[in-house]
């Protein structure tokens, strides 16, 4: 196992972003490192907010790269652990709550990340992709979060620059049972056509 995968690897949030930022001022943490040693990937499982940032500023790239190790992209690791979160009892609800809290805001930082390097990927920035619990991850968003109505403008907030993006479809063929919330949150996707000039 590298250096860096260790680094990246360590409980404590602030003192891996400490860490991470010596080795890159030093030139021993270069731009490619990240996706090379895939150091985005422990971060995004282990829901560690402030070293995902700092990986994704220096390489912005990696949230569509996946590794067969773990299988799945940042933003999908993400959401499986919102499942155990939403699934699972919490010994204090207060931690539970803001644990939750975290995990919305570093999809949110993910999904904007995406967007912004490739608004025209086929799964949405990431919307689309399944997790391990053969769920997409709009379905992690929306129907394991506490407040639907946040997700939804976590959501739109994200996607908002971009137009013509066939997320109504999308919502049709993998989740159509959040139909309404999307259609809420997009209105105009109603006229959106897909590859095939048909509307929703």
């Amino acid at each position: 196992q590298n250096v860096l995968e260790l680094v990246s690897e360590a409980e404590h949030d602030e003192r891996t972003v400490e860490t991470l930022a010596t080795l890159r001022d030093n030139n021993l943490l270069l731009v490619e490192d990240v996706q090379k040693y895939k150091l985005l990937h422990i971060p995004s499982l282990s829901k560690a907010y402030k070293t995902m940032k700092f990986l994704v500023d220096l390489d912005p790239y990696c949230m569509y790269d996946s590794h067969g190790r773990y299988d799945h992209t940042p933003i999908c690791n993400v959401c499986d652990y919102f499942a155990l979160l939403s699934d699972g009892e919490s010994v204090d609800d207060h931690l539970h709550e803001e644990e939750q809290k975290n995990c919305f805001k570093s999809v949110q930082l993910l999904l904007r990340t995406a967007m912004a390097q490739n608004p025209f990927h086929g799964s949405i920035g990431g919307l689309f992709w399944k997790t391990s619990e053969n769920d997409v991850v709009l379905d992690s968003i929306i129907g394991r979060f506490s407040n639907p109505q946040e997700a939804g403008t976590c959501i739109a907030g994200a996607l908002s620059r971009y137009d013509n993006l066939p997320i109504l479809h999308l919502t049709i063929r993998h989740a159509k049972h959040f139909f309404t919330d999307v259609m809420s949150s997009f209105p105009d996707s109603v006229f959106v056509r897909d590859a095939q000039n048909r509307l929703p």
